[in-house]
């Protein structure tokens, strides 16, 4: 099933945020393994994002 929804400026702030943690992460990736800094930022802002998202095609099929 596919769902439309409108994401609004703050969701898709999170998203971009996400995308460049994920970026940096990678970037400066320990060749000795150890957890990344900003991996409980980025953590964090996946949960926003998903919950946010959810909440979103929630709204949307309730509308339908």
């Amino acid at each position: 099933m596919h769902v439309a929804i409108n994401i609004d400026p703050q969701t898709l702030q999170l998203i971009q945020r996400k995308a460049a943690l994920l970026a940096q992460i990678q970037r400066e990736k320990s060749p000795s393994g150890d957890v990344h800094p900003l991996c409980d930022e980025h953590d964090s802002i996946t949960r926003q994002v998903q919950m946010r998202l959810g909440a979103l095609v929630l709204e949307s099929l309730e509308s339908r």
